[in-house]
């Protein structure tokens, strides 16, 4: 009696504690930043490219066996092959089996994708004598699983390496870190041979490799992030972070043309006040449209990335000055190439020298130009000028 009298006094607390617009701003706040930091706190990380220590010739496919299967384990140019015969001269080759690779995926992870690189290379080959994929397959407890992952091209000469699946890819099974940590994972790889009396190819394996990427709980993570566009061509990103691995790094990245991704501001948990929104203007993309994301480096390497932002800069204009002119005209924008192009009102497109690049003030030579009107186009932006 007493336990119902005191759980309906509790209720009725809370009943008045709900109602109170205070209460309800901080439970709203309170869980708003709490599945925030939930759905940061998972990234892609990467284990890094291992190298397999147990190979294998597996006969239970394929009629040519590979030599040395232990070759295969570095990129030394010591070569594991599988050879045509005179009494053979088309087949498959039996399977080249890696395993134990060592993965070491940390508990309350999920799999998100496996990358195999296979560095091979064809000798005795020629338009009608060929060698090419037959199956490429991943091993769970020790038997091939999954899709097939074979490409249909003909191998060449030179060595270099073949690239299957990737961060995002399961070869079409499921995994558990568990598969991934034993020492029976990992890959079987069997070629095609089609030979000639008076050429006997051979498929020669000099290394294989593999990355496995998954999803885990980091000990810094990202909490808030966000870029816009702001005035001048700037992006204006602010972010915090949440967790103690001050010995990790955190780096805002950006993307913009067909440049890779690049670092362009680097923290140090340890040095970064957790309780403060970091606040960054990035002035050094002069395209109209870029991408950026935080990147955060373990202390142990591994790397997990936020949410990317994409961030567009609306076309605007730029001032030409003096307007007219016969000589040259500045322009206030920066210019990194050496040249620049204007278009005459018939049509024709001129070359611009530049001169200096790079900076905020930078002179064009019009003195080649025809007088008349021209009209200069560069990053999204337009300007009309006047040669007299």
């Amino acid at each position: 009696m007493k336990r119902s009298i005191i759980n309906k006094s509790i209720f009725e607390v809370l009943v008045i504690f709900y109602h109170s617009p205070q209460v309800r701003k901080f439970i709203a706040i309170t869980l708003g930043i709490t599945l925030n930091f939930f759905s940061m706190a998972h990234g892609q990380t990467s284990s890094g490219v291992k190298n397999g220590t147990v190979f294998t010739n597996d006969n239970s496919v394929g009629s040519y066996a590979f030599s040395s299967p232990s070759n295969a384990g570095l990129s030394d140019g010591n070569l594991s092959s599988a050879s045509a015969t005179i009494s053979l001269l088309s087949a498959n080759t039996q399977y080249l089996k890696a395993t134990g690779f060592g993965f070491a995926i940390p508990g309350s992870s999920s799999i998100t994708g496996i990358k195999v690189e296979i560095e091979k290379n064809a000798i005795g080959i020629n338009i009608f004598a060929i060698v090419k994929d037959n199956s490429v397959r991943l091993v769970k407890a020790g038997t091939p699983v999954g899709s097939d992952y074979a490409k249909n091209s003909n191998w060449s000469s030179s060595s270099s390496y073949f690239t299957y699946g990737g961060n995002t890819d399961l070869w079409g099974t499921t995994w558990t870190r568990s598969d991934i940590n034993a020492s029976n994972f990992g890959v079987v790889f069997s070629a095609e041979i089609n030979g000639l009396i008076s050429l006997l190819p051979s498929a020669q394996i000099d290394h294989i490799r593999m990355t496995v990427y998954f999803n885990t709980i980091l000990p810094v993570s990202i909490k808030q992030f966000t870029a816009e566009a702001g005035a001048d061509h700037t992006a204006n990103i602010e972010w915090a972070f949440a967790g103690d691995d001050n010995n990790g790094q955190l780096n805002i990245q950006r993307k913009s043309g067909n440049q890779d991704w690049e670092t362009i501001k680097t923290y140090k948990p340890g040095e970064t006040d957790r309780e403060q929104l970091i606040k960054y203007i990035d002035t050094g993309c002069h395209d109209q449209q870029a991408y950026y994301r935080i990147e955060v480096v373990s202390a142990n390497g591994s790397q997990t990335y936020s949410k990317i932002i994409t961030v567009k800069w609306a076309p605007g204009k730029f001032s030409l000055y003096p307007n007219p002119s016969t000589n040259e005209i500045y322009i206030n924008h920066p210019v990194y190439s050496s040249v620049v192009y204007c278009t005459g009102t018939d049509g024709t497109a001129w070359k611009l020298p530049v001169l200096p690049k790079g900076t905020e003030k930078t002179q064009l030579d019009i003195r080649h130009l025809p007088p008349g009107t021209y009209v200069l186009n560069m990053d999204g932006m337009r300007g009309l000028f006047i040669k007299k």
